[in-house]
């Protein structure tokens, strides 16, 4: 339970008064505790439901393409949550700034001793607090998806037998090289909607206190999503280009050599992580540094 509530907000905002004010007035009243519980829930519930819709499946005995089918099912519909996540994390912290101007708060917020620097981040811990049961369920529901290929592949292999001895080896030693290498895609691909959440977040945040009115917020934060989108683009542009030149090699089975065979998980991990949780950071961080300043500019 500690751990858990080390990565919601409250934590690291804990000394700030303006989060600490404001969290009391958060949406359905969150507070830490409320959001851990909601986290276990989440867990609990949703791989409840997906893996008894695929154990279902599996002891019916359908096709490969029905669990297919239901693999899909379940990406398309983090998909489309993940979309549902960028505007909901974009228009929590929309008005942070705007609206406490256009409310006519924002004299009585300077006469406070909070610097620049306390007011964001706490307008930012407060955005993350209205976002988290959105990134909980969409993290929960891709944890859920990426074991449900697991056990698919788990079962395929299974009714494949009796599987040919040579190619027994082969997938034990790819499963030993490389499964690591699923491994890390799959953790990471659970984990971004917490990053993309911090970072589109801290964006709104950075346009709330530049734009300072609710219209032009709004189209700015259009602008923004499709930028961000683009950027999103071509970064998995960049990670496709990236795993075809490091495993060409294997997915046309052909032998790699040895030096690329050993070389390779370790180059596309860490360029992988790199270029990932790189953009989330430096998009986060140029956010609140913007909003920083902008804020200190608004009389």
């Amino acid at each position: 339970m500690k751990r858990l509530r080390a990565f919601t907000p409250y934590l690291r905002l804990s000394t700030n008064p303006l989060f600490v004010t404001e969290s009391r007035y958060a949406l359905r009243g969150e507070t830490a505790q409320k959001l851990v519980s909601y986290t276990w829930q989440c867990l609990l519930t949703v791989f409840g439901m997906v893996l008894f819709a695929w154990a279902m499946l599996a002891l019916l005995n359908v096709s490969e393409d029905v669990l297919i089918l239901f693999i899909a099912v379940l990406a398309g519909f983090s998909l489309l949550m993940a979309l549902a996540l960028d505007f909901n994390s974009m228009t929590a912290a929309l008005g942070s700034i705007s609206g406490e101007i256009a409310a006519k708060h924002w004299d009585l917020l300077r006469l406070t001793s909070l610097s620049s620097e306390q007011i964001a981040l706490a307008k930012h811990g407060i955005a993350q607090i209205r976002t988290w049961r959105l990134t909980i369920f969409l993290m929960t529901l891709r944890a859920a998806a990426s074991l449900s290929i697991v056990l698919t592949f788990a079962l395929l292999l299974y009714r494949s037998r009796p599987l040919n001895l040579f190619a027994a080896i082969d997938v034990v030693l790819l499963g030993f090289g490389y499964g690591w290498v699923i491994l890390f895609i799959m953790a990471v691909y659970i984990v971004e909607p917490y990053w993309r959440m911090h970072a589109i977040t801290a964006l709104a945040i950075a346009i709330s206190a530049r734009t300072k009115t609710p219209a032009l917020s709004l189209w700015a934060a259009v602008a923004a999503l499709l930028a961000f989108w683009l950027a999103q683009g071509v970064i998995s542009a960049l990670l496709a280009a990236e795993f075809y030149v490091l495993f060409g090699q294997l997915i046309q089975f052909d032998q790699p050599t040895i030096q690329m065979s050993a070389c390779a998980p370790l180059i596309f991990l860490g360029l992988s992580l790199g270029i990932i949780y790189g953009f989330y950071a430096v998009v986060q961080s140029w956010s609140l540094h913007h909003a920083e300043d902008w804020i200190a500019q608004i009389s």
